[in-house]
This record gives structure tokens, C-alpha cells and sequence, in this order.
């Protein structure tokens, strides 16, 4: 297995990472390999609404992440 790349998201703890265990993948092109975009409107409610990534795979195994929060004022 390699080496995670880090990517910090600002805020204390908030980091996105990305590591491969199973793939032939050089270091350097983890971000390329495994990198998504995703758009969404944020409601119009203010306050705090809470946010969470999931990844499924091709064998249909599937992970979530922490909630991410995001504050509109």
C-alpha cells in the first residue's frame, strides 16, 4: 500500500484523503485515479446543515464519511 495524499479542507480536522491499496497506481497520480466533482445548491434555510460523502465500489462494498457541516448565515 502507498502513501495517503492529504488534502486539507480548512477548519480543524477537516481533510480530505485519498489512498489506494489494491491498484498499481503510482503515488503521484492517487488524485487523478480517484478524484470526483460534485455540485449541489445549498438550501435556502439559514443555519447549520449537515453533509456526508459515500463511496461505493465496483464489488458494491460501500463507506460513508463524517458528516461535514456547512453554516449559512
Amino acid at each position: 500500500s502507498g502513501k495517503p495524499v492529504v488534502k486539507e479542507m480548512g477548519g480543524l480536522n477537516l481533510q480530505l484523503e485519498f489512498a489506494m491499496d489494491n491498484e498499481d497506481i503510482p503515488q503521484d497520480q492517487y488524485l487523478q485515479a480517484c478524484q470526483a466533482e460534485c455540485r449541489i445548491s445549498l438550501p435556502e434555510a439559514t443555519g447549520e446543515h449537515a453533509y456526508w460523502v459515500k463511496v461505493t465500489q465496483a464489488n458494491g462494498n460501500a463507506a460513508w464519511s463524517s458528516p461535514v457541516y456547512l453554516n449559512r448565515e
